[in-house]
């Protein structure tokens, strides 16, 4: 095998989404995106081409580091290697690599999530000195369709309108792919319901547009009144989305759990925070 070594600047994210797509396929949770949900992944990560590695045969990718950066944060937005390309230690060629770009770049802390079920991920990269921080549920239920018995005023809202009254009524803070950032890196991207009652917030929800959650949150006071559930059915009328997934649904966030279980949500999968410092 006669592999290069190289960053993301110069290749066709087309080469790279395909490589992500072969890297995926017999995930526990196969991720199998189109090319318009790649980059919109790409965008709310903060993709950063300098400081991801790629090993290249022939113009084809073979295994894939894809790094994000905020200040001093760097975030392993993806990884992988196809299948037939395994066994051969390029990802850890590539972790090194990208790793000595980020320290240069300033990066302090790096982060990401690996499903549990991934133990060969998990070996490898505690062997690289990264060690979990937090762990996340992944949820998907069917969309309520209970009546908005309460007269909220529910309705398309601006996420730079609300994002400072948003920050109380968090109980955690969101994973790297679905924080504030996250949701204002994706712009337009990003549809935001908000409830209110006289002009006042009360909850909110950020999904992406295909019904995949980003943030779903109440004021502490008007919980378990139906305002969540209000704001689910509204999106789900809207859109004729039938079903949500949630994504990365912190273990701690007892509230949101609970309201899962309310829900009868299936959990899907479970992943790992985990953290290193450069």
């Amino acid at each position: 095998m006669t592999v290069k070594f190289t960053t993301a600047e110069n290749v066709a994210l087309e080469r790279i989404h395909a490589a992500m797509l072969d890297a995926f396929s017999d995930y526990d949770l196969p991720l199998q995106p189109d090319f318009e949900q790649f980059e919109r992944m790409l965008r709310s990560r903060h993709f950063d081409a300098k400081l991801s590695s790629l090993a290249v045969e022939n113009e084809k990718v073979l295994s894939f580091w894809i790094i994000g950066k905020r200040g001093n944060n760097g975030h392993l937005a993806m990884s992988g290697t196809r299948v037939h390309s395994r066994g051969n230690g390029l990802a850890k060629l590539l972790s090194a690599n990208s790793e000595a770009a980020m320290r240069d770049a300033g990066v302090a802390n790096f982060q990401f999530e690996v499903l549990t079920t991934n133990e060969r991920a998990i070996r490898l990269y505690e062997k690289l000195g990264h060690a979990p921080k937090r762990e996340f549920d992944v949820f998907r239920f069917a969309a309520p369709t209970t009546p908005n018995d309460n007269n909220l005023e529910i309705s398309l809202v601006n996420w730079n309108d609300i994002v400072a009254d948003a920050q109380s009524f968090k109980d955690v803070q969101p994973s790297w792919q679905a924080d504030d950032a996250a949701i204002e890196a994706l712009g337009n991207d990003v549809i935001v319901w908000g409830a209110k009652a006289k002009s006042t917030l009360l909850g909110y929800l950020a999904t992406a547009p295909n019904g995949s959650i980003l943030q779903l949150a109440v004021s502490p006071s008007y919980r378990r009144k139906g305002v969540a559930t209000a704001l689910l059915s509204q999106f789900s009328r809207t859109n004729q989305v039938e079903q949500f997934t949630y994504v990365n649904i912190d273990s701690n966030d007892l509230n949101t759990q609970q309201f899962m279980r309310a829900l009868s949500a299936d959990l899907i999968a479970r992943q790992l925070e985990m953290h290193k410092s450069l």
